[in-house]
C-alpha cells in the first residue's frame, strides 16, 4: 500500500489555506533562517512548537512511525558510549535476540568508518554525528523521516553518498522530507519546495531552482552617539 503525506497548511494573516501532498520518496524543502522549517516539523511530528509561526498546520494525515533527524546532531544522542547509542533504539523497540543482533551488526556496518564502539559520542565530528543519527533513525523503520537541516555538516561528496543511501532505504511506504537552508540541495531530488512565511510552493522549472534567490529592498541605517566611552578590565 502507498501511503502519502497530507497536511494542509492555513495562513492565518493571509485568510486563505494551501493543502499539501508528499508521495514516497525524498522531497527537499528550502527555506531561509525563521521561514518556519522546524515549527512545521514540530507540528507534523505532533510535538509542541514554541514558535507561534505565520501558519498552522490543520487536517493533517500522516504516519505514526516518524524519525526527526534534529538540526543539531547532539540532541538526538543520548548514551555515552556508540555502542549503547546503536543498541537504544533497538532494545526499545524490538524484542526478539536473535533479529536484534542481526539488525545491530547491519547497523553498524553502515558506519564503517567507526572503528572504536567504545568511544563517547562527543568525540566525533559534527558530519560523522550526523551520519550516526541519519542510521539510527532509518534503523527504526520509519514511515516517515524529516530532517531539519541534518545534512548541514557533510561536504558535497559525503552528503551525496548518503542521499544514494536514502534512497537504497526507500520503500514504497516511505517518505522522506529534507527542510533545508543550503539553496543547492535541490540537486539531489526532483521534487524541491520552497518554505516561507507566506507559502509553501513546489518548483517545477531546473533553471528556476537553480537561480532562486530571495532579494530584499535596499536600505540604510545612519547612527549617532553622544559621549561614547569604553576601557578595558584588568
Amino acid at each position: 500500500m502507498i501511503r502519502s503525506v497530507n497536511f494542509c497548511l492555513d495562513y492565518t494573516k493571509f485568510s486563505r489555506t494551501k493543502p499539501i501532498t508528499f508521495s514516497p520518496g525524498i522531497h527537499i524543502i528550502y527555506g531561509e533562517s525563521g521561514s518556519g522549517k522546524t515549527h512545521l516539523i514540530r507540528s507534523l511530528a505532533n510535538l509542541n512548537s514554541t514558535h507561534n509561526g505565520h501558519f498552522k498546520v490543520v487536517e493533517s494525515n500522516v504516519p505514526k512511525a516518524i524519525q526527526i533527524v534534529f538540526q543539531n546532531p547532539e540532541n538526538q544522542i543520548l548514551s555515552h558510549k556508540l555502542s549503547l547509542e546503536l543498541s537504544f533504539g533497538l532494545e526499545s523497540n524490538f524484542f526478539d535476540t536473535h533479529f536484534l543482533q542481526t539488525k545491530y551488526k547491519k547497523i553498524k556496518s553502515n558506519l564503517a568508518f567507526i572503528k572504536d564502539w567504545n568511544r563517547h559520542p562527543s568525540t566525533l565530528s559534527g558530519g560523522e554525528m550526523e551520519m550516526l543519527n541519519l542510521v539510527t533513525a532509518f534503523s527504526m523503520n520509519p514511515e516517515l523521516v524529516l530532517i531539519d537541516d541534518g545534512l548541514s555538516f557533510m561536504n558535497a561528496d559525503i552528503k551525496s553518498y548518503w542521499v544514494k543511501w536514502m534512497q537504497q532505504k526507500i520503500n514504497k511506504e516511505m517518505t522522506i522530507l529534507w527542510f533545508t537552508s543550503d539553496i543547492s540541495d535541490f540537486s539531489y531530488s526532483n521534487s524541491n519546495w520552497v518554505i516561507s512565511l507566506s507559502d509553501f510552493a513546489q518548483v517545477n522549472n531546473l533553471k528556476k531552482r537553480k537561480n532562486y534567490n530571495v532579494s530584499s529592498l535596499k536600505g540604510g541605517m545612519s547612527l549617532k552617539i553622544k559621549n561614547l566611552s569604553f576601557q578595558y578590565e584588568k
